[in-house]
């Protein structure tokens, strides 16, 4: 306890002096707000196939990839005034929750407003994208049914043809 009393002075000098020096730089920092989005992924392809949680994941995963994609960040910096597809590759990031189909945008930003405007314009340009390939495989799928349907139909003419009998004075 002597000891203590006796070096009083250093001991608050030393605190002071730290404490005095971490608030200069964090003062020194650039502020930086963080802002979420989430989006909730319907994964109807489980329907179509295997019901294999691992291959929903992969699913999950590749589809929060787009989320960072040059076509989305492109699509959210046009809304964005001020930002680039490259400026928003560092301040965008997405990931998929372990245990739910939901993807979270995470955006980095100088100012509040501006994170929560950021992760709004990178969320609605992902759901554009997401919609977009989305149509264009319904599109496909479609395509590809309608073909195999006429050729149902055809196959099923020639063979009605082939089969029926010949009737007298036909």
């Amino acid at each position: 306890i002597e000891a203590l009393r006796r070096s009083r002075w250093l001991i608050v000098s030393i605190v002071t002096i730290i404490t005095v020096a971490v608030l200069g730089y964090s003062l020194t920092l650039p502020k930086s707000y963080e802002a979420t989005a989430s989006i909730v992924v319907n994964n109807t392809s489980g329907l179509l196939g295997g019901n294999e949680s691992a291959a929903i994941q992969r699913n999950l995963a590749t589809t929060a990839t787009l989320a960072t994609t040059a076509a989305v960040l492109g699509e959210a910096a046009k809304s964005f005034p001020g930002q680039s597809r490259t400026s928003l590759a560092k301040k965008v990031s997405a990931s998929v929750a372990e245990n739910a189909n939901i993807i979270t945008i995470k955006v980095q930003y100088g100012s509040a407003v501006g994170a929560a405007t950021l992760a709004g314009a990178v969320a609605q340009a992902f759901l554009d994208q997401h919609a977009s390939i989305e149509r264009s495989q319904t599109a496909s799928a479609l395509s590809a049914l309608n073909g195999q349907i006429a050729a149902l139909h055809a196959r099923a003419s020639s063979e009605l043809f082939q089969d029926s009998p010949v009737w007298p004075g036909s």
